[in-house]
């Protein structure tokens, strides 16, 4: 395979802070915790109000219960997707960029067992199509030639359509140089990501993805008020 490889500054490389703010409010579960830490507190504030007096002891306890189990899981992803998003801008920041291939795909899991099969290479269009409407997650192998002349075939789950990752003949592959294996693909790694022609990086999310930004970051700043509001109730 031909390996080709984008023109970009050597790293560490510099990250601009709207690309950075792209990345960590609405990469990987990040947008979907802190619009369920909002909902939670906002829930329990409203409803705790008037909990003594219309919910009565056992209605109480169940909004108290309800809501802190939201807030739970909305706190678990928050920090799995600031692990993850971290983990990215630090391969971003420092890795290096090739083009990769698709050799294999398959599916990892199904989304219930009644639309499941045998996990394994998909041979036609037809069983193509069917996992795409019914698979959970994907195992994608892509090869790619590293800059030490070494050809790497890294594995990825992705947990989405993988046709939106598919997009090209050749993918854009990250790689630590000091562990190649574990490459991954630029489309993965956070929206908007963009290369200019010298190399620099840039956020192309356009007019969507800066309101999407914008309410992300709406969304963490209204969870300090909302805490407060149920510390203070």
């Amino acid at each position: 395979m031909e390996a080709k490889y984008f023109d970009l500054s050597p790293p560490p490389r510099p990250v601009p802070w709207s690309l950075r703010l792209a990345m960590l409010l609405t990469g990987g579960s990040s947008f979907a915790g802190w619009f369920l830490l909002d909902a939670g507190l906002l829930y329990r504030w409203l409803l705790l109000r008037q909990a003594a007096s219309r919910l009565g002891p056992v209605g109480a306890r169940f909004v108290v219960a309800t809501a802190l189990g939201v807030i739970v899981v909305a706190l678990w992803l928050i920090g799995s997707g600031l692990k993850r998003n971290l983990s990215a801008l630090r391969l971003l920041r420092n890795g290096k960029l090739a083009f990769g291939k698709l050799v294999d795909k398959e599916v990892a899991s199904w989304k219930s067992e009644r639309h499941g099969g045998d996990n394994g290479p998909l041979e036609t269009g037809t069983e193509w199509g069917y996992a795409r409407r019914h698979a959970a997650s994907w195992r994608l192998r892509f090869e790619f030639l590293a800059e030490d002349g070494t050809t790497y075939q890294p594995e990825r789950i992705v947990w989405r359509d993988p046709a939106a990752l598919l997009d090209e003949k050749y993918e854009r592959i990250v790689y630590n140089p000091a562990a190649p294996w574990s490459a991954r693909l630029m489309d993965e790694l956070g929206p908007g990501i963009g290369i200019d022609p010298v190399g620099r990086l840039y956020f192309r999310g356009g007019w969507g993805g800066s309101l999407l930004v914008l309410f992300s970051a709406a969304l963490v700043a209204a969870s300090i008020p909302l805490a407060l509001m149920v510390l203070w109730h």
